[in-house]
């Protein structure tokens, strides 16, 4: 077997499957084709801890799963120091 070494073959970016979530603004959303949402959730975790960006997810009939980019929940104001 004729095995050939190269150099400076650059390594090929990987795309994500769910790669449109990174892509999604505020009030935007996007139609996954899924067959289970087990997956499509992880991802969306670890894009909501890693960014910070917040979603909501529904299945839609016959379509797979739709996914909203929605505002981030915002922290409640801290009370006023008692006097």
């Amino acid at each position: 077997m004729n095995e050939v070494i190269e150099n400076g073959v650059p390594i090929p970016k990987r795309e994500s499957k769910y790669a449109v979530l990174e892509k999604l603004e505020v009030g935007q959303s996007a139609v996954i084709d899924v067959p289970r949402s087990s997956s499509l959730s992880k991802t969306i975790a670890i894009l909501q801890r890693r960014t910070g960006r917040r979603f909501k997810r529904q299945r839609v009939a016959d379509q797979g799963v739709r996914v909203w980019r929605i505002e981030p929940a915002q922290a409640p104001p801290e009370p006023a120091p008692e006097a």
